[in-house]
């Protein structure tokens, strides 16, 4: 049975479209905006990764990703989407058995379920690492850092968590920029469903 955590990304969607439904009409303007030409808008900068970099996690632990990952684990099926859509799935080494979206998922080696986590598959995939959840903060994660592994816990409870989610992933794999541009897509669809709907 899945947790709080590990629903996926397009159940986060639904739940989205689902609340801006019952959100009230927006009123309707004053007065008819002019057309003005606005300016090109300029180039964003690159974001620059850098580490080692201290992050605090979503169980509130402080973390610090010594060198940005190249071999990642993922123990959740929400955490798989994310590294796939942020185009980290080849440097994924490791997923459970319950992460089979996108398609490409089903094809990574599996290292056990949710809860029964298999420490030996882990250690020889030599991840640098590994994003956990909440159901495995007490546990699990604690094991896995005592084999001197880096654990990062990922716990959305609601959109706005799953958007931040997605920033920290993004930081702490060197995918700042390419979060940054998944996070305003998903901002633009939740508004344009909620502009249809009001």
């Amino acid at each position: 049975m899945r947790t709080r955590s590990t629903f996926t990304l397009p159940l986060f969607m639904v739940m989205a479209l689902l609340l801006a439904a019952c959100l009230p009409a927006a009123p309707a303007p004053l007065a008819t905006p002019t057309t003005t030409t606005a300016a090109p808008p300029k180039a964003m900068p690159a974001i620059q990764a850098s580490f080692p970099m201290a992050i605090t996690d979503n169980a509130g632990r402080q973390v610090t990703v010594k060198l940005e990952p190249q071999r990642i684990i993922s123990l959740a099926p929400s955490n798989t989407e994310i590294l796939f859509a942020l185009g980290l799935g080849d440097k994924i080494v490791g997923v459970t058995t319950y992460c089979d979206y996108p398609e490409e998922a089903k094809a990574k080696p599996k290292i056990g379920g949710l809860t029964n986590v298999n420490m030996e598959l882990v250690m020889a995939a030599t991840p640098d690492l590994i994003l956990a959840t909440g159901l495995q903060a007490k546990q699990i994660v604690p094991a896995l850092e005592g084999r001197g592994l880096t654990v990062v816990v990922i716990e959305p409870g609601n959109m706005g968590e799953v958007l931040a989610a997605i920033g920290m992933v993004g930081r702490i794999t060197g995918r700042a920029g390419d979060a940054e541009k998944l996070v305003e897509k998903m901002q633009a669809r939740i508004k344009d469903i909620t502009n249809k709907v009001a």
